[in-house]
Formats: structure tokens, C-alpha cells, sequence
């Protein structure tokens, strides 16, 4: 669960579609949580790219902004930022989610690192309430010896 991203008391549920949407952008999908499930979803986030996977990992991120609503980040390992397969994780604003821009961009940083290939908050991994988020770029062109490698940030 990405947390109360739409602020209305209860967590909600986040899908993620790596092959969906019109031309496999991939896709992710924000359902309203409650005291009953409802089908119909209140945002879908598209892809910026073909074959991206985008929405191959997603996860809440606590509260980015400071506005006291949930943030959640949603990764993209295949898609192609200046490199085949870079990848990204693009972080987006919970409330009233009516913007699909993403707040900022983590981007891998060499050729097939598949930057987003998972992604996760870690809770008050500093202490004190200070939640930090994890990014895996796990493909061979990335870490020590072509191994992979998990990012550890603090918000």
C-alpha cells in the first residue's frame, strides 16, 4: 500500500501494469481504499515510453513535499534516459492527484542499469521517524562488477 495518497482517512491501493496501457507504456493505478472496495480506479499514471516497464515496482515513499499526505515512487528499469536501459523512478504527489508530472526523477547512471527495477520506503531506517526509500538498479550494467545495487536515500 502506498499509504492515504488521496487523503480521504483510509490507505489506498496502488497497481502496477509494467505492459499496460495503449502501446505497453505501462501503467499504474491508484484505487480508493475504505471500508468497502470500489473497482473504478481515482488516477492512472502512464508510461512516457514503449516497452519502459513502467510500473514494474512501485511503492509509497512517505511524505516527500511536506504537505502531510503520502508520496509513492513508481520505477521504470527499461526505459532509455540518453542509455539503453538506464532506467527511472519518478516520484509523484499524493492529494488530490490531479497533475501526472512526476515531482522529480531518479535516473540510473550507466548503460543497462535498470535503475527501478525495485523500489521500497524503509521505515525510520534513521530513527526517530526518518523514513529513507531504496531504489535497486538491478541490472549488469550497474554496481560493482556488473551486480546490481540498491540505492539508500534520505528524504
Amino acid at each position: 500500500s502506498p499509504g492515504d495518497v488521496n487523503n480521504d482517512g483510509y490507505d489506498d491501493i496502488m497497481v502496477g501494469a509494467p505492459g499496460g496501457a495503449i502501446g505497453s507504456y505501462g501503467a499504474v493505478y491508484i484505487f480508493p481504499g475504505g471500508k468497502t472496495l470500489k473497482s473504478e480506479c481515482i488516477a492512472r499514471y502512464i508510461g512516457e515510453s514503449v516497452n519502459s516497464l513502467f510500473g514494474y515496482s512501485a511503492s509509497g515513499c512517505g511524505d516527500i513535499n511536506d504537505d502531510k499526505i503520502p508520496d509513492f515512487m513508481v520505477g521504470s528499469p527499461y526505459l532509455d534516459v540518453e542509455m539503453y536501459h538506464t532506467g527511472r523512478v519518478s516520484f509523484f504527489a499524493g492529494g488530490k492527484m490531479k497533475s501526472t508530472e512526476p515531482m522529480f526523477t531518479v535516473d540510473g547512471d550507466s548503460e543497462n542499469a535498470q535503475c527501478g527495477y525495485c523500489v521500497s520506503v524503509i521505515k525510520d531506517f534513521f530513527g526517530k521517524g526518518k523514513d529513507a526509500f531504496a531504489i535497486c538498479c538491478a541490472g549488469p550494467g550497474s554496481g560493482l562488477e556488473g551486480k546490481g545495487l540498491v540505492k539508500i536515500y534520505k528524504k
